[in-house]
């Protein structure tokens, strides 16, 4: 306590440098914890249940490391034979249906438990009860849903709610911290997976749609619980290609949307914040050195009335940890509100799924840690200086410094301006990717194009024939003034890169595609032009020859030297005429853009749902455009827009991931170049105050004042050559962990880059620089040699 008392009083006579040091580690300390806290909600909280690491998840992985689930006998299968496991459940995470509670429409998440659910998932609900086995059709809500339909009130157990018109009686609400079994956020509700859909069709059904979890048995480890299933794996399915995947599943398992694209760049820029905060330790430890080097003193006078040297390490790491302290305190206040803030970019364009970004016990232990670090970093450098120097020495020297503290402070300016270097040329990288998705050539019109998701009422789709429904849904919109055309298709033109690539073969070529499922004037609509053959119409059907459209890199590959019209291919187990060719375009996904490209009718599939209709208008489409299209479709009776929005949006919101990049390396680059400013100007600054006697007598010999000041800004030169020199392996290491995430990067691109981010860091040094070069420039000889 006396130490830290001490501390308070010494960091009180100097606010302005406590306010420095404080904004410098709250801001470093700050964007750490923001970053970890979103990580932690996507990908590390663990499943709000008893003993979450006695989770396993289950699943099947084919040659193309795609991730499978599980048809229904196959889960029934491994459940009658394994051993490891003492409960076992196969489940569904429908993320989008139609929900009606409290009197309310809207889309939402269930999640489709089978039996096994309460044994494998333990749940305190925080009002009536959890699933039994012998349920019927209930549901447990999700708190969040709870509260916003039924103002959480306990009058909500015995209500009904619907999931695609089907009714649940509310038996219990799930605990705020429950998820769905992904960890991709909270549901609204959970329901029986036997009162929702039809085991005996799915025993029959060879489709692999169940995510299957289990909870070890005492005693056995998940090393066991793999052996024992991949020795089961060939009996139940001897004529699989796939591999059985056993992992862990205490943070969740399967596909989780906001993991899978903001995972690793979560990680990256956990990275790059931690080198911010290395950085602001090296600048506070530049800065408490010179303050040590001005305390030379009283350090003298301490050590030499006998203080131990212990004693005086324990005083300048006390400042240091409160320093620390103060930083951490200030940063977690913010960190809450800049999680939240950072979720948008996560979660633009989708269905919120309500993570939790509390400041959890992971998350303060990750904060603690950090601040400790940190605080050792900056303060354990100042005091091994200080202490090292005899207390006879200190005494004749207070006030003129030590050539070791310079050398010490120069070369932890070096090290700044390598760490600059890397956050700097970081922004420059992502910001210049995220401009080159943002002027590739699309090969179509995105202006004045609207998409139109559409998500179905409750028994819409009952009795519905999609190939009457949607031509005379197309014909209303089509009516609606200011509409040019319309056309459907499974999605957008620009999505994110998760479809895998399939083959097609046709004269005994096999060749990657993409493969897209549009319905008529698709291409008309987007202003793709058709060169050769046609566009699919309402009477490519069902019964039907089955045809396809084929781009023309696709065409020219499969039949170099004759045309594709008329031309058998082979996809997916499907004998396709082509009946067209169209223009490449960068339909699909920019990041992962695959030239060779595959349509085929959506009227030709099974289920012929056209879940997104383009709008092409006249103008840019105003609310009254809007308004009315909304209303032709709920004036059909069957179906709902679930968003409306203009491609341009939607596109912009496919590069929401590369747009987070850009924003917050751009941000975490400008606060570089503002650490280094500083860490070069205290520098300089203590450097005049230090050698104003040389100053003086070099002026005194006949030394002009440029020469002088040409002195200063050459050792900050070299200071930066020196810097840009350590940088470089660092550069060369960190390429191979951002290459996968940069667009249209080639060497010649990333020497423009470094280049231009040396020009920017060499200005902000010499701006830095000049005001203490001027200053000691212009010192007066005979003043400065007066304080001999």
């Amino acid at each position: 306590m006396p130490d830290l008392r001490y501390a308070l009083r010494v960091l009180l006579k100097s606010p302005g440098f406590a306010l420095i040091a404080v904004f410098s580690l709250a801001l470093g300390i700050g964007a750490n914890t923001a970053i970890f806290s979103l990580l932690n909600a996507v990908s590390l909280r663990p499943l709000a249940t008893v003993q979450p690491d006695r989770l396993v998840g289950l699943a099947s992985i084919d040659a193309r490391a795609q991730r499978h689930g599980f048809s229904y006998s196959t889960y029934e299968k491994i459940r009658a034979h394994q051993r490891a496991f003492s409960a076992l459940f196969a489940w569904t995470d429908a993320s989008v249906f139609t929900l009606e509670a409290g009197g309310s429409l809207f889309p939402g998440s269930a999640l489709l438990a089978g039996e096994g659910f309460t044994a494998t998932m333990p749940i305190r609900p925080v009002l009536g009860r959890g699933i039994a086995p012998d349920d019927g059709a209930v549901a447990v809500l999700g708190y969040a849903r709870w509260r916003s339909s039924f103002h959480a009130s306990p009058a909500a157990l015995g209500k009904l709610i619907r999931i695609q018109g089907k009714p649940f009686t509310v038996i219990g609400v799930a605990p705020e911290s429950f998820t769905d079994m992904e960890g991709a956020g909270a549901v609204d509700a959970v329901v029986p997976l036997a009162a929702f859909t039809s085991l005996d069709r799915q025993r029959e059904s060879r489709n692999p749609t169940w995510e299957v979890t289990g909870r070890l048995r005492p005693g056995v480890t998940l090393d066991r619980a793999r052996a024992e299933l991949e020795a089961l794996w060939p009996q139940v399915r001897p004529d699989a290609a796939e591999l059985l995947v056993v992992e862990s599943a205490a943070s969740g398992a399967g596909f989780n949307f906001a993991r899978m694209r903001f995972g690793y760049p979560l990680k990256l820029l956990l990275g790059m914040v931690g080198v911010l905060l290395l950085l602001a330790s090296l600048n506070l430890a530049t800065l408490l050195l010179a303050r040590a080097e001005a305390r030379q003193r009283e350090t003298g006078i301490r050590l030499a009335l006998g203080a131990g040297r212990g004693r005086i390490l324990r005083q300048y790491l006390a400042e240091s940890m409160m320093l620390a302290l103060a930083g951490s305190a200030a940063g977690v206040l913010c960190a809450p509100w800049a999680a939240s803030f950072l979720a948008q970019f996560v979660w633009a364009g989708n269905i919120d799924r309500a993570h939790d970004f509390s400041v959890d016990t992971r998350v303060l232990t990750f904060t603690a840690a950090v601040t400790i670090v940190s605080a050792l970093l900056f303060g354990l450098i100042p005091a091994w200086r200080t202490l090292r120097a005899d207390p006879s020495v200190a005494l004749q020297r207070a006030g003129r410094g030590s050539t070791g503290s310079a050398r010490m402070g120069k070369l932890l300016i070096v090290l700044q301006v390598a760490l600059s270097v890397l956050l700097v040329l970081a922004a420059a990288l992502f910001g210049q990717s995220r401009r080159n998705l943002q002027t590739v050539p699309l090969g179509f019109h995105s202006a004045n194009l609207l998409e139109m998701q559409l998500m179905n009422r409750p028994g819409g789709y009952t009795g519905m024939d999609p190939n009457v429904y949607y031509p005379e849904l197309y014909r209303r919109l089509s009516r609606v003034p200011g509409v040019r055309s319309v056309a459907g298709a499974g999605f957008g033109p620009i999505i994110p890169p998760f479809l895998p690539d399939q083959p097609a073969t046709g004269d005994e070529v096999t060749v990657r595609v993409q493969a897209f499922r549009v319905g008529p004037d698709y291409f008309r609509t987007l202003g793709i032009p058709v060169v050769d053959g046609r566009e699919f119409t309402f009477q490519d059907r069902p019964d039907a020859p089955r045809v396809a459209i084929v781009s023309e890199s696709l065409a020219r590959r499969l039949f170099p030297e004759a045309s594709a019209i008329g031309r058998r291919i082979a996809s997916e187990g499907k004998d396709l005429v082509i009946a067209g060719v169209v223009r490449d375009s960068e339909i699909g996904s920019l990041q992962g853009h695959n030239p060779m490209q595959l349509f085929t009718s959506v009227y030709q599939e099974d289920s012929a749902r056209q879940p997104l209709v383009l709008v092409r208008t006249a103008g840019t489409p105003d609310a009254a455009v809007i308004r009315e299209l909304r209303r032709q479709v709920e004036a059909m009776g069957r179906e709902y827009p679930l968003r409306i929005q203009t491609t341009e949006r939607a596109i912009d919101r496919v590069l929401v991931k590369e747009r987070m990049l850009a924003s917050l390396a751009a941000a975490l680059g400008l606060a570089a170049l503002l650490l280094a400013a500083v860490g070069i100007y205290g520098l300089m600054a203590y450097a005049v105050t230090r050698r104003s006697v040389e100053i003086a007598i070099r002026m005194a010999l006949g030394a002009r004042r440029i020469m002088i000041l040409r002195m200063f800004i050459g050792e900050s030169l070299i200071l930066l050559i020196g810097g840009f020199t350590l940088s470089v392996p660092a550069i060369y290491a960190g390429s191979k962990l951002v290459t996968t995430m940069l667009f249209g990067f080639d060497p010649g691109g990333w020497a423009v880059a470094l280049t231009g981010v040396a020009a920017v860091l060499t200005a902000v040094a010499l701006a830095a620089v000049a005001i203490p070069a001027r200053r000691a420039a212009n010192l007066h000889p005979l003043g400065s040699l007066k304080q001999v």
